[in-house]
């Protein structure tokens, strides 16, 4: 039960851990890739050129009585995209280049921390089962805040896995989805994660880990996924990853893409890790606005 718990505790709980990711080093190399001082320099660049617009600070109440906090840069636009940062981390980290090169193209832009990261409230994360929810109500007061207005949710990792989740709930506004590197659940991903690490997988460890996250958040680790989710999906998807991924290998894009209903794409970027398919600049900006303003049309 030792390593159960273990396992819980990092999965779950809240770790104040962007600032050691950022600092390199063997953990976050073997996840993100040799590529990881390029993304994080990105990410630095992307951080200032996007903290020099004007914005605003939102605030939004979860469905479960959490306050999480918000950033919404005005272009003016009836499109909006939602960013959705990754594990542990803020949002004004994992999709900082993204949410400039959206507002470059002339959409508004919200970026926020999710629940139990950064400036927002919560003990716990929850892999996207909390958090789509958390991310359909951000779509929801943007609604109300641009009348008639047309939302594309990108998200990044366990962000990726939260907006495949939200392809399957009534999103006001929600024209399309983008989803870099998603896992397909918790499960898998937690076994690959240590088998990465350790060289085996621990099931009664994972077992007792999965024991814990039912007693003390309500749910197992495959019952919601993103995998049972985007099989419902409502509006189209396009799959993103890097395919030198050693996190979440990129054959979760592919069979995520194989369950996809709606009118889907899949786009596989060479030589990048996790996280980092976008260091191939137009390779990787240019076929997601191509998919998203062609939604966004309708």
């Amino acid at each position: 039960m030792c390593l159960g718990r273990v396992i819980f505790d990092l999965a779950f709980k809240r770790h104040p851990i962007e600032k050691k990711l950022q600092r390199g080093g063997f953990i976050p190399e073997k996840l993100m890739g040799e590529r990881l001082p390029e993304l994080t320099a990105t990410v630095g660049k992307y951080r200032k050129l996007l903290k020099q617009i004007p914005h605003e600070e939102l605030f939004l109440e979860t469905q479960d009585g959490l306050r999480l906090k918000g950033w919404f840069f005005d272009a003016g636009s009836k499109k909006t995209a939602i960013i959705v940062h990754g594990f542990n981390s803020i949002g004004w980290s994992d999709g900082v280049a993204q949410a400039y090169r959206f507002f470059e193209r002339g959409y508004n832009v919200l970026i926020s921390d999710n629940r139990a990261c950064g400036e927002s409230e919560g003990k716990y994360l929850t892999f996207g089962i909390r958090e789509s929810e958390d991310t359909a109500r951000w779509a929801e007061l943007i609604s109300k805040r641009v009348e008639n207005g047309k939302i594309v949710l990108l998200g990044i990792s366990l962000g990726g896995a939260t907006v495949c989740m939200c392809s399957a709930l009534d999103v006001p506004g929600l024209k399309a989805v983008v989803a870099d590197c998603p896992y397909t659940n918790m499960r898998t991903e937690f076994e690959f994660v240590n088998k990465l690490f350790l060289h085996f997988i621990p099931k009664r460890s994972l077992d007792a880990a999965e024991r814990l996250a039912k007693k003390k958040l309500g749910f197992d680790f495959t019952t919601e996924s993103p995998l049972t989710s985007i099989a419902k999906a409502k509006c189209p998807v396009l799959f993103v990853h890097g395919k030198a991924d050693t996190f979440i290998p990129y054959s979760t894009s592919e069979e995520l893409y194989a369950a996809c209903p709606t009118e889907k794409q899949l786009l596989l970027v060479e030589n990048c890790g996790h996280g980092g398919a976008q260091l191939a600049g137009d390779d990787y900006f240019d076929p997601i606005f191509a998919f998203v303003d062609r939604c966004c049309e309708d």
